[in-house]
This record gives structure tokens, C-alpha cells and sequence, in this order.
């Protein structure tokens, strides 16, 4: 929606003016530049990161799970990942579903 959007943008306007460029491991990267203890220095770097992630391939990669709504990065060989944690989502699905068809078998 426009609002978020807009709210984005003023989010990201805001973690660039708090950021510089800098050379890290031969590449450049951004790097919000604040004190470590500020409590804004996390949400800067979370708007770079959501930013960088919005603007890339690999948003095509991005899925929620059916489970519980969560959204995860599907870097699966196939891209055939369907919940965010196959330990907790995953397996309580194939639970439920399991539970249902032994139900109507036995019913």
C-alpha cells in the first residue's frame, strides 16, 4: 500500500543520512554510522536490509508459510520449500493432515 510505501521510504531516507560508505573485506558496503547504543541503530539497519532485499532477485525467493504467516527466504535447491521451520510449522501440519486421514479411515 501507498502508506507503507511512503513510510518505507522516509524509513530508508532516514538510515542513509545515518550511514556512510565504507570499504569492508575488499567491497563496499553501507554501514550505519550512529553510536552502537542508539535504539534507532537497529531499525537503520533493519531498512537497508529489508531495503536490499526488496530491490533483488531474490524477492522472487520470499514465501509465507501456510502455517503460521511468517515469511521466510526459500533458499531451497528447488525452490519447493512450503513452511518457514520444518521442525515446528512442518511437522505440525503433516501431524494434522495425518491425524485427519487416520480419522476418516477409521471412521
Amino acid at each position: 500500500p501507498a502508506d507503507d510505501l511512503a513510510r518505507l521510504s522516509a524509513d530508508h531516507s532516514a538510515a542513509i543520512a545515518a550511514s556512510a560508505l565504507r570499504e569492508a573485506d575488499g567491497r563496499l558496503a553501507i554501514e550505519v554510522t550512529q553510536d552502537a547504543a542508539s535504539a534507532t541503530v537497529l531499525r537503520h539497519r533493519v531498512v537497508l536490509q529489508a531495503i536490499g532485499l526488496l530491490t533483488s532477485a531474490e524477492m522472487s525467493k520470499v514465501k509465507s508459510c501456510p502455517a503460521c504467516g511468517w515469511y521466510f527466504l526459500d533458499t531451497s535447491r528447488n525452490h519447493s520449500r512450503r513452511w518457514c521451520s520444518m521442525a515446528v510449522c512442518g511437522n505440525s501440519e503433516k501431524a494434522r493432515r495425518y491425524y485427519r486421514k487416520t480419522r476418516s479411515k477409521a471412521g
